[in-house]
């Protein structure tokens, strides 16, 4: 595994587990500016952005938060398999 794809998969992991534990997304101190790849920040930015609103942090709020352009509705399946 080159550098590229351990940030990657690292990134993934690390979104995936803020899906999964609404907790860790409330306590983090990670700023979107620490995402290497554009689509995880914008994947993050939207997680932040909807516990701000205080709206449901899912799939679905992800996708109407990025208004689902681009390649995010399968990057969101992707971190939601992820464990």
């Amino acid at each position: 595994m080159n550098d590229l794809q351990f940030i990657k998969s690292a990134e993934i992991t690390l979104l995936s587990s803020y899906l999964n534990d609404f907790n860790l997304l409330e306590s983090t101190n990670f700023k979107e500016d620490f995402f290497y790849f554009s689509e995880n920040k914008e994947v993050f930015k939207a997680m932040q952005s909807l516990l701000k609103k205080e709206l449901p942090v899912d799939e679905d709020f992800i996708l109407k938060e990025i208004k689902a352009k681009g390649d995010y509705q399968s990057k969101l399946i992707e971190i939601l398999t992820t464990t």
